[in-house]
């Protein structure tokens, strides 16, 4: 079966390629799970070997069944020639012009493989930040290679954004493909997910985190033991919540934990942990695909790389402070499948509460230079305007006046919260537009276009061309695409030239979703 990457995918795989063209860095893209990061990956190869048939491609991953699935995307998509693989789960060492390697088995054997031009690897989010990991042996082996990263969560709970290191130089955000989850929602290719009051609740009052990561595990075990009657009746809330849906995942937090759970669901359910053999995971996988049970209950198995997509219900046991493992854990859900309408969310732990909607989830801020202490880092957040960075209590933006929605919060602990913020995207046909220089105290004056349906107006772009950084790079990006020309830096000039742009846009794709309506598209 051959596939066509869709349009956001091959525009998102033209932006990687202007970036490594144009810049000497290494990109990582956002591509929200169900985005389709396999048919990238495939369509990123076979462009590279066409265009130049003489480099050597290694695209990497820590699952193996994301090796596969990757695997069979290159030959849907026509790789010039077929992909070797190297995973001692698949029990095949093979390499070649491109290789797709699982980065456990190839580290040690660096030796093996011819020097890349290109490495790409899938859950770019798992490379550590520091230290001497695989992933960072393997990069370290060859430094000439360009490293390309892809992944749904761009930042790791310690650290922040992957761009704060030593590895990866830019992010393309979801955005700018038109890839965000309430894109794809919106277009049929995720599936919505809706949560339920939860009637039995685990105490996590004990629970203590590390000074910049996840709960300590020893918390989280003494929090299993104190807990075992109220698992016990979320089970039974679970089971009475799930009856009419048909593959379950149940995210356990340890292994004592899954068992437990797993004996009181009965014959209907599975455990799969670290621990468990290659052997077992695959024929338990096998089964579950095949219906054969209905609760599959893991441990750190399947937050990443899991492509069950008839998964319709999803259940947290297992609490944590990531934000980036929260969203994979969601993510397992969201693929859209024929025998699903959505996929039901219980959450015993207050997952929700903690990081609120998962179309609303913000990256952790980085750690302050020369300390790992998260709690004394800068809190900073990124205007949906104008692009600066404010102090994570502002409420108004300084440079452009952006009034932010209330913040979702935590009013108590009742696990009622709504796992998915509103989505709505509208397409708006454009019949006019306004535009006017807009100041504002102590910042650079900008232009502001308010954009009109009639005598409505649809929503206010600021263009921040005389700021620094981000700001005025998407300034540019927009006014090149308004008018067709660079911004001359004086504001009345470029004003006028957007009073007269040649060809204003005729449709607006406008997601109405947050409290301020932002522009997603055009046409």
């Amino acid at each position: 079966m051959s596939i066509r990457p869709y349009p956001n995918q091959n525009k998102a795989v033209d932006l990687i390629l202007d970036y490594l063209y144009g810049f000497d860095g290494n990109p990582v893209l956002e591509a929200p799970t169900g985005a389709g990061k396999s048919v990238i990956q495939a369509e990123l190869t076979r462009r590279i070997l066409n265009t130049w048939p003489d480099k050597v491609v290694l695209c990497l991953t820590h699952v193996q069944e994301l090796i596969q699935q990757n695997f069979d995307a290159m030959l849907a998509v026509g790789a010039p020639m077929e992909p070797q693989i190297y995973s001692a789960g698949l029990k095949q060492k093979n390499v070649g012009q491109l290789t797709m390697a699982s980065i456990q088995s190839i580290y040690r054997n660096l030796d093996k493989l011819p020097y890349p031009d290109i490495i790409i690897v899938d859950e770019a989010h798992m490379i550590p930040p520091k230290g001497e990991g695989m992933y960072r042996t393997l990069l370290q082996t060859f430094p000439d290679a360009r490293m390309v990263g892809l992944t749904a969560t761009p930042y790791r709970l310690k650290g922040g954004l992957l761009t704060n290191g030593d590895m990866f130089d830019h992010i393309i955000e979801a955005k700018l493909t038109n890839m965000t989850m309430a894109e794809l929602i919106h277009e049929g290719k995720l599936s919505p997910l809706v949560s339920k009051v939860t009637h039995a609740n685990l105490d996590l009052s004990d629970l203590v985190k590390h000074s910049s990561s996840d709960y300590t595990e020893k918390s989280l075990s003494e929090m299993v033991e104190k807990n075992l009657e109220q698992t016990l009746a979320a089970v039974n809330d679970m089971a009475a919540h799930m009856a009419d849906r048909n593959k379950v995942l149940v995210f356990a937090t340890n292994v004592a934990h899954a068992n437990f759970i797993a004996n009181e669901l009965g014959d209907g359910a599975r455990v799969v942990d670290g621990r468990t053999a290659s052997k077992d995971r695959s024929e338990i996988l096998a089964q579950y695909k095949a219906g054969d049970f209905k609760y599959l209950v893991n441990v750190g198995c399947f937050t990443t790389g899991f492509d069950q997509k008839d998964i319709d219900g999803l259940v947290f046991m297992r609490p944590t402070a990531s934000s980036g493992l929260y969203v994979q854990m969601c993510g397992r859900g969201m693929r859209v499948h024929a025998r699903k309408t959505d996929c039901l969310v219980l959450d015993y732990v207050g997952n929700i509460e903690t990081h609120g909607p998962v179309t609303h989830v913000e990256p952790p801020p980085p750690p302050r230079e020369g300390s790992g202490d998260r709690a004394n880092s800068p809190s900073v957040k990124e205007c949906p305007e104008c692009m600066s960075l404010l102090y994570l209590a502002a409420t108004v933006c300084d440079e452009c006046g952006y009034q932010f929605p209330k913040k979702y919060k935590v009013q108590s602990r009742t696990s009622g919260a709504d796992i998915m913020a509103k989505v709505d995207i509208r397409e708006h046909k454009v019949t006019g537009y306004k535009a006017l220089i807009h100041r504002k105290k102590d910042a650079p004056d900008m232009i502001k276009i308010t954009w009109k349906s009639g005598v409505l107006p649809i929503c206010d772009q600021y263009l921040c061309i005389n700021h620094k950084g981000y700001a005025r790079q998407k300034a540019v990006e927009w006014f090149i695409r308004w008018t067709g020309r660079l911004p001359t830096g004086d504001i009345f000039i470029d004003l006028e030239t957007i009073k007269t742009m040649p060809e204003p846009p005729v449709l607006l794709k406008v997601d109405h979703g947050g409290k301020y309506p932002e522009i997603r598209s055009w046409i």
